[in-house]
């Protein structure tokens, strides 16, 4: 009798304690122009994390119900502005105000002074993170063959200087984020000790302009640059792989990268196999 009643209330009460998660929560928010300080309206909001959003009013005022706690991203559009990204971890009714800029600026007067300037003709080439990550497999040198004027001096299979305009070694320099790498000049069985997958864009320099970075640059200058740091407080990261079926070889780019006011880190590394 007792077991019965038992099992009875525990039918009972099984839809209350696997009740879902209540999402009654909202965001709401004004949106105004970062130099007059008027309200923006239309002005497209979008949740990342719920794939959808809403359009400001006439006095730049949204609001986005029935939402979830959890963490969001929300991205502000507005015709002649840059877009905005805001991160929020909701656990109440959450109300912000978000400035925005317009890409002109008013100014009462303006005066202008200055004498004519040649325009330069040295030549400045770069390829983009789509390219360097269509030729993951590549090193530095070969990804840069494709630019004119920029070869390869290749002594073995995975080791490759970039030649620029017939220079290299110490008469072109390889700034990585800034920083001067030797590692071609110490010899040739020696190369760029640089992972192009670090990179968000390589920019080749002929001619004088390379002269205004460090080195003996006569040949030219190698810029290798990251993007900076996301300005978001929880863990980003991405990851390629790559195959090739010359010497089965694998490869796999890991990077993982966090913001915080204390401390802000990256961390970017390769693993490459491949047979004979």
């Amino acid at each position: 009798m007792y077991s019965r009643f038992f099992l009875f209330f525990l039918l009972l009460a099984t839809p209350i304690f696997g009740a879902a998660q209540t999402c009654n929560l909202s965001i709401q928010g004004n949106l105004k122009d970062l130099v007059s300080g008027e309200s923006l309206r239309a002005v497209s909001v979008y949740v990342k994390e719920i794939g959808n959003g809403v359009r400001a009013d006439s006095n730049g005022f949204f609001e986005i119900k029935n939402l979830c706690p959890g963490d969001y991203h929300l991205v502000f559009s507005h015709v002649g502005c840059e877009s905005v990204q805001k991160f929020l971890s909701l656990k109440k009714d959450t109300t912000i105000t978000v400035t925005m800029e317009h890409g002109h600026k008013v100014l009462k007067n303006v005066l202008v002074k200055g004498e004519r300037i040649n325009q330069s003709t040295q030549s400045e080439d770069a390829i983009g993170q789509q390219e360097i990550t269509d030729n993951a497999s590549e090193n530095l040198s070969n990804m840069l063959d494709d630019i004119a004027g920029v070869s390869s001096l290749r002594n073995g299979n995975g080791i490759a200087k970039p030649v620029i305009q017939g220079l290299y070694g110490n008469r072109v320099s390889i700034l990585n984020n800034g920083i001067a790498q030797s590692g071609q000049q110490w010899g040739n069985d020696h190369s760029p000790e640089i992972d192009p997958l670090v990179a968000n864009k390589i920019t080749v320099i002929k001619g004088v302009s390379a002269l205004q970075y460090p080195g003996t640059n006569l040949g030219g200058v190698i810029l290798v640059e990251p993007n900076r740091i996301n300005n978001e407080p929880h863990l980003h990261g991405r990851s390629t792989y790559f195959y090739e079926t010359n010497g089965r070889a694998h490869g796999l780019n890991l990077e993982l990268q966090q913001y915080n006011k204390t401390l802000a880190w990256k961390v970017n590394g390769t693993l490459k196999k491949s047979g004979d």
